[in-house]
């Protein structure tokens, strides 16, 4: 079988962008775009926010202590839009402070820097890849008093069961103990979620329109599951109180990522292209859409997501543990990693090999020597 280096190398470069793009949405370095070869004229589109530490303001000057937050990104409809906690959006990303039971707070929408900007320019979007990360702003703690990280849950949730716990309420502390593909950080790891784009393979990647990615009709959010983080901290965190409001200081750097493929609005100068075209793209998005395990997870450390252009070789590995796992028979396995990853996978001999009774080895019979021969002859001779 060929080295996973020259396996992968064969994919086309619009493949491996946007597989980088997909498994790691924070750090690539080249927009991707989705391989279905869509005949339509589209480019990339990133938005995105980057907050050093966040602040929240009540209108009250006796406020519940704060000590936690959950942090969900949001795309497409969902009942927190519905029932009026934040203004509907197509995607957005949703900050929720917690006392310390776990029990909500108040609810805030935390502003993108391209949003504002998308309906101006586009006339209908879908979705390449996005993510949120969080990671305390204090990293050592030296005092038992400090405002530092007790526990970060990171995971995937839909929308609808995170809004049952808002209007329980219901502590999300609790909640956070049932996402899917769960994993815990301490104060100084940090977490990061992306998005698995492949839940259902046709709906985040069918474009839409603003109005009906907010319509349950056309998009229905609340039955897909999407990045989520939820922080416990040691302790309440600070609060500065005003003349009539008062102010939730939250130490936590918080980043979430969007990547879109859009088409624009027309008169523009600015040109596209069609998609690109992979015919492989239900196999990858079979291999990349294994969400909780193998080489390509959802969740990990704060920035630890690694870049598939310098670890080409974990897509092969998948790929190869993806074949295997399916029902298909060897000869067929092996048809379609040679195809796909330039080698054979499976063995197409019998596990154990049966082994063949022993046969008696034969009885080697003296030759007779001459001296022997010529004795014999003259004895006849004699007689």
């Amino acid at each position: 079988m060929q080295s996973f280096k020259n396996i992968v190398s064969k994919y086309p470069q619009s493949t491996l962008d946007f597989i980088n793009c997909v498994t790691n949405p924070f750090e690539c370095a080249v927009p991707g775009r989705i391989v279905d070869n869509d005949p339509q004229m589209s480019m990339p589109w990133k938005d995105y926010s980057v907050n050093n530490g966040l602040s929240f303001t009540v209108s009250t000057t006796t406020p519940t202590a704060c000590q936690g937050i959950a942090l969900f990104l949001l795309i497409g409809s969902n009942q927190y839009a519905e029932h009026s906690v934040i203004s509907n959006a197509s995607y957005s990303l949703l900050a929720i402070l917690l006392d310390n039971n776990g029990d909500q707070i108040s609810a805030y929408a935390i502003a993108q820097a391209n949003y504002s900007s998308l309906g101006n320019y586009t006339e209908q979007y879908r979705f390449v890849s996005a993510g949120i990360r969080a990671k305390c702003l204090i990293e050592q703690v030296t005092v038992s008093t400090t405002v530092a990280v007790s526990r970060m849950y990171a995971g995937s949730m839909k929308p609808s069961d995170g809004y049952t716990a808002y209007s329980g309420p219901h502590s999300y502390f609790t909640l956070a103990q049932q996402m899917d593909c769960l994993a815990t950080f301490d104060n100084s790891q940090g977490a990061t979620v992306r998005l698995d784009p492949f839940q259902q393979i046709i709906d985040f990647k069918k474009y839409r329109a603003y109005g009906d990615w907010t319509d349950y009709s056309s998009f229905n959010g609340n039955t897909y599951v999407q990045p989520s983080i939820i922080v416990q901290f040691m302790n309440p965190v600070p609060v500065t109180i005003g003349t009539s409001t008062s102010t939730y200081s939250i130490p936590l750097i918080v980043e979430s990522i969007f990547w879109l493929e859009v088409l624009l609005n027309k008169p523009t100068p600015l040109y596209c292209t069609p998609s690109p075209c992979d015919l492989n793209y239900d196999f990858i998005a079979s291999v990349l859409s294994r969400a909780c395990e193998g080489e390509f997870p959802v969740v990990t450390k704060f920035n630890s997501f690694k870049n598939f252009m310098n670890s080409t070789g974990r897509f092969a590995v998948a790929a190869g543990r993806a074949i295997a796992q399916t029902s298909i028979i060897p000869s067929i396995i092996n048809a379609a990693s040679t195809r796909f990853l330039g080698g054979p996978i499976v063995s197409n001999q019998p596990l154990i090999r049966k082994q063949m009774p022993k046969q008696a080895a034969p009885v080697k019979q003296p030759k007779m020597g001459k001296k022997k021969a010529k004795n014999k002859g003259k004895r006849k001779g004699r007689n």
